[in-house]
């Protein structure tokens, strides 16, 4: 395991009642932790740190929170190294902030206390709203939002995945965050086989900042880095990293699924326009398993006996809703021309979103490795598994090995170890052995 003091190579904090003043956490840092998640819209990260309240000279010698002051708010910047030469790097649009302080015990001796960070975003979507019109193709709206409401310039356009459908919407005073997500369960990625398929974006920061992907893209990626995991010794880990702990989740809960309505579902919907209502039933059979991406070859079933409809919704369609055009009559004369037009297709994509955002979490392994800092939420993986063979194995095993997606990490940098703690999941098992 690397050690703390090879992987920090900055860590300050700066005042904001006092420009100029800052102290170097460095020395003083025990722990410092950085987070990243598929389901979250923002990075956190966290730090203890021990002083002997001699950090800062405030007419006379005293400790960090009192004499810089930190009441919230300050700016922290880092720069960490892992033992590959790869640096994650804190600063400028990325420069984390004091959001919480706890545990601060004190004595004559030494002080202990802990900052909870988060990005300059998550406390401007406190401080925003979405208010007005917007529409388009979704990733234009979310590009727009991140820019004019949260005042961001943290992503790159690579990461705002394009969508093939178009949605016209009014903000309605929603933070930020909020909208971003709720549009991203209504879109659609470009090059999608059939409108509707691979329906499912996710919303989420990491140290590239802002991403918009659809679920389908990102497990069609290719691997940035190749790991294994084994007790003994095992003949096919060249050029691979080592896995140090692994643990399986307890990821299969056949009756939480069939409640979710992930193997099948009904949904009714009501059309307010023409005053109708249909009914649409999904279910993954052969029919329509190839409209919805498998990270794999090959998708596992439950079996059949409990492939029946086993959650029921409702939906009202927006037809004749939200028309497109600069203006009320622009607006107006498009609704004259088509005055049935679905602002969204709902019932092409709703049910195939919903069954998406549940296969995905259905596998769920949780490893740890040396600290791997080019590593991201959003990545794919490779891991090789043995095949168990009483210690005596030559093979992996092909159903399990292959490629997964990170959904959460968590980058740890302790006084005696440096690791990087994952949670991967995959939506399918590999073509039996």
């Amino acid at each position: 395991m690397t050690q703390k003091k090879e992987n920090i190579k900055q860590l300050q904090i700066y005042s904001s009642k006092n420009p100029g003043r800052d102290v170097d956490l460095k020395a003083g840092t025990s722990e410092f932790n950085y987070y990243e998640n598929l389901l979250s819209p923002a990075i956190t990260a966290d730090i203890v740190v021990s002083e002997s309240g001699q950090s800062i000279d405030d007419g006379g010698p005293t400790n960090t929170i009192d004499g810089l002051p930190v009441r919230g708010g300050e700016q922290i910047q880092g720069i960490f190294e892992d033992k590959y030469g790869v640096q994650l790097k804190l600063v400028g649009d990325s420069a984390v902030y004091v959001n919480k302080m706890t545990g601060q015990v004190a004595d004559t001796q030494k002080e202990l206390f802990a900052f909870h960070l988060c990005t300059k975003e998550f406390l401007a979507n406190e401080q925003t709203r979405v208010v007005k019109r917007y529409e388009g193709k979704i990733n234009d709206s979310v590009t727009t939002i991140l820019r004019e409401r949260l005042k961001t310039s943290f992503f790159q356009e690579k990461n705002i995945e394009s969508t093939v459908n178009e949605y016209n919407f009014i903000g309605n005073d929603r933070k930020p965050f909020w909208v971003c997500s709720w549009l991203a369960n209504k879109s659609i990625p470009e090059g999608s086989a059939e409108y509707g398929a691979g329906a499912g974006f996710l919303f989420f920061q990491n140290q590239e900042g802002f991403n918009f992907k659809s679920i389908d893209t990102m497990f069609k990626q290719e691997p940035v880095e190749k790991y294994f995991y084994s007790e003994t010794p095992y003949p096919d880990s060249e050029g691979k990293r080592k896995i140090y702990q692994y643990s399986i989740s307890d990821g299969l809960d056949l009756q939480q699924n069939l409640a979710l309505g992930v193997y099948g579902n009904r949904t009714l919907f009501f059309d307010f326009y023409n005053f109708e209502a249909f009914v649409r039933e999904f279910t993954l059979d052969e029919n329509q398993k190839d409209k919805v991406g498998n990270a794999a070859k090959k998708m596992d079933f439950v079996a059949k006996e409990f492939r029946s409809v086993t959650r029921l919704m409702t939906a009202i369609l927006d037809n004749g809703t939200m028309p497109s055009g600069k203006d009320a009559k622009a607006q107006l004369s498009n609704w004259n021309s088509d005055k049935q037009k679905q602002n969204n297709k709902h019932a092409a994509a709703m049910v195939q979103a919903l069954m998406r955002y549940n296969q995905m979490y259905q596998i769920k392994h949780f490893v740890q490795i040396d600290l791997d800092l080019k590593l991201k939420a959003g990545d794919i993986i490779d891991i090789s598994f043995p095949k168990a063979r009483g210690g005596k194995t030559k093979e992996f095993n092909k159903k399990k090995s292959g490629k997964y997606l990170i959904a959460s990490l968590c980058h740890s940098i302790k006084q005696n170890e440096s690791i990087t703690s994952m949670m991967l999941v995959r939506d399918s098992f590999n073509d039996p052995d």
